[in-house]
């Protein structure tokens, strides 16, 4: 399960999602350092960075959102 950081219940992407989701992933590189600009909107306890803002409009994700349980 990925879950949301506080700093993302007011982000104006993903305070859309929910606090706790499913995701798919198998990265074995991980973002380790956050940029000073960044904010960590993601993690779950295989990855801390599991997503992140960098700025007012840059946005990157380490999980595969494509993927849903009807797939």
């Amino acid at each position: 399960m990925i879950s949301l950081t506080p700093e993302a219940l007011t982000d104006p992407v993903f305070s859309l999602l929910p606090r706790a989701f499913p995701g798919l992933e198998w990265h074995h590189a991980q973002v380790v350092e956050v940029p000073p600009d960044g904010v960590v909107l993601a993690s779950n306890e295989s990855c801390a960075t599991q997503a992140l803002r960098v700025g007012p409009r840059a946005w990157g994700v380490q999980f595969h959102l494509e993927v849903d349980s009807s797939r």
